[in-house]
């Protein structure tokens, strides 16, 4: 599949008028390329020039970079790139991947009546380009498959469903791998029993936190948010478990929270991932801070409320935040913090971070799976560092507090 790529790389150029003002321009210079690297003309073209608009200084220019190379490479590719009907690629994946998986006949039988009977109707008349927002609403179009015998309908079983998912995962990772996307697709199917992808290595030090945190208050976010993504980076909870968190599960006193439950839109209230990850987190000076006017608010709030330690600590209409909610806002500060510093961050990237940036204090790789709540120590030490093995002590959370204190402004 031929894709638009950059000729070389963006220069940025100086400009006066006639006032003597000065502006600056971004210059590209892309062409197009097939599957093996080699040109091929857009319009007769081997390489189109395009210019930004004129920015008052050049830092405005350098951080719009790559906002424009994205809209022109978009631009390019809707102009001179046919696009493809997803349902010849299906076509093609039961061909490809029949032979090229050794699939028994059983296989490709099942694989077939799917692509047929789900995966057919479904893309009817959409293009390679409508695949993100196709992928991403599939899981919610599976849940309610149903079929017809005689003049009656049924519901698809759930086996069957588990099975429609994996042809689609099957065929997601048929256009990755014909270079028909270049994006991971199969992330946009969300949770369930698919495999997992590789895990990402991306960690941030206090002082790009603190970066993201001015740019969560320049955009306005609700303080909750804000709070939460802090708490997460300087405790290590999980999304789940940071919106699962009650008034109960908190002592401000011991500088202690508990983590016995996890949250989330569909499932509400559930138990911890693992047995390990519940557990009790002994907290620093700043997570003490950043709680104490959720706690007083409740306590304040509720005084005759029996049911007071079930209050959720981050809530929005009495009900904890909805993940989709707490996303949405996420992503306003991160597309903008991505904009900025270039790094992709996201939310579980705020546990990872508290990891690593406790692994430069504390030389036991098993305090910090105590902390992070894994159940392996080779989560802990494959997924997010390599320590040395020795003694926990109480110490390494007083430098940590200190670090934080150091770096981080409320």
């Amino acid at each position: 599949m031929n894709k638009v790529v950059l000729h070389k790389l963006p220069t940025i150029s100086k400009l006066k008028d006639k006032k003597n003002k000065t502006s600056y321009i971004i210059n590209f210079s892309f062409m197009m390329v097939d599957e093996k690297g080699e040109i091929v003309l857009m319009g007769g073209e081997k390489y189109i020039r395009k210019r930004s608009k004129n920015f008052s200084t050049k830092k405005e220019a350098d951080n719009n970079i790559a906002v424009y190379k994205d809209r022109f490479i978009c631009e390019l590719e809707e102009k001179y790139t046919p696009d493809i009907v997803i349902n010849d690629l299906l076509e093609e994946f039961m061909k490809v991947y029949a032979e090229k998986k050794e699939w028994k006949k059983s296989t490709i039988r099942t694989h077939r009546d799917i692509v047929k009977n789900q995966l057919k109707p479904y893309f009817e008349g959409c293009t390679l380009k409508m695949l993100p927002n196709k992928v991403n609403g599939f899981k919610e179009y599976v849940k309610h498959l149903t079929y017809l015998k005689g003049k009656k309908v049924y519901e698809l079983s759930n086996n069957r469903k588990k099975q429609v998912v994996s042809t689609m995962y099957n065929f997601l990772n048929f256009l990755e791998e014909e270079k028909y996307t270049e994006d991971n697709y199969k992330k946009y199917l969300g949770r369930g029993r698919i495999p997992r992808e590789s895990s990402r290595k991306v960690e941030i030090t206090f002082e790009e936190y603190q970066q993201f945190l001015d740019i969560g208050k320049r955009l306005v976010v609700d303080d909750a948010v804000i709070d939460a993504c802090t708490l997460m980076f300087l405790t290590g909870l999980r999304r789940g478990e940071c919106l699962g968190l009650q008034y109960g599960d908190i002592n401000l006193e011991i500088g202690e929270l508990k983590v016995q439950r996890t949250y989330d839109s569909n499932t509400k209230y559930d138990t911890p991932k693992t047995f390990s990850s519940i557990r009790r987190v002994k907290l620093i000076s700043q997570v003490i801070e950043l709680l104490k006017p959720y706690m007083e608010n409740i306590a304040r709030e509720n005084q005759n409320n029996p049911d007071i330690n079930s209050i959720p600590i981050f809530c929005k209409n009495g009900m904890p935040y909805a993940q989709s909610t707490f996303g949405y806002h996420f992503r306003k500060i991160r597309n903008e913090f991505k904009k900025e510093t270039g790094i992709e961050l996201r939310i579980h990237d705020l546990r990872r971070s508290f990891a690593t940036n406790m692994a430069e204090i504390v030389p036991d790789a098993t305090m910090i799976q105590q902390l992070m709540g894994h159940s392996s120590p080779t989560t802990t030490s494959e997924v997010y560092m390599v320590l040395d093995k020795r003694k926990i002590r109480k110490e390494y959370l007083e430098k940590f507090s200190k670090k934080a204190e150091m770096n981080l402004k409320r």
